[in-house]
C-alpha cells in the first residue's frame, strides 16, 4: 500500500510520540539497508523536514515569559501532571524528530541551509535537556 502525499503530509504536521518514534526507528531501518527510494517516498524533504521541527520546537516554548513563570495556585495536582506529561510528550517528539534529522541526507543545498538554521544554538540546548531528561526517566 502506498500512501499519499496528502496522508505523508499530515502525518508530519503534529506527531504523536508513537509516530515519532516509528519514524525515526523507520528512518533508522532504511538507512542500514540503503532503502533511499523509501526515504523519498515516505519522508518529507530536507527543508519540509526543518519547517516540522521548527513548529515542533515554537510549540514547545511558552507564548511569553509571564506564562512561563504564572504558578496557578487553583490548578488542581491532576492538572499540573497532564501539564507535565503534555510538555514531555512535545519534548519527546522534538528530541525524536532531532535524531531522525541526523540521519537526514542533505545532498539538497537549500534543505542543508534550512535545517542548519534550526540546528543551532537553541535546538542543541533542546537537545541536551532531553537527552538528560531521557536518561532520568
Amino acid at each position: 500500500m502506498r500512501c499519499t502525499n496528502e496522508v505523508l503530509d499530515t502525518y508530519w504536521v503534529k506527531p504523536t510520540e508513537e509516530e515519532a518514534f516509528l519514524a525515526r526507528v523507520y528512518m533508522e531501518y532504511c538507512v542500514a539497508k540503503k532503502e533511499e527510494e523509501m526515504i523519498q517516498v515516505k519522508f518529507p524533504t530536507a527543508t519540509g523536514l526543518a519547517i516540522h521541527i521548527q513548529n515542533l520546537y515554537n510549540n514547545l516554548l511558552p507564548e511569553s515569559i509571564e506564562e512561563a513563570e504564572i504558578i496557578d495556585v487553583d490548578e488542581t495536582e491532576a492538572e499540573r501532571e497532564r501539564k507535565e506529561e503534555e510538555q514531555y510528550s512535545k519534548e519527546f517528539v522534538f528530541g525524536e524528530m532531532l535524531k531522525l534529522a541526523d540521519m537526514f541526507d542533505y545532498g539538497d543545498e537549500q534543505g542543508r541551509r534550512d535545517m542548519s538554521k534550526l540546528t543551532g544554538k537553541p535546538a542543541r540546548i533542546l537537545q541536551q535537556v532531553i537527552v538528560s531528561t531521557d536518561a532520568g526517566r
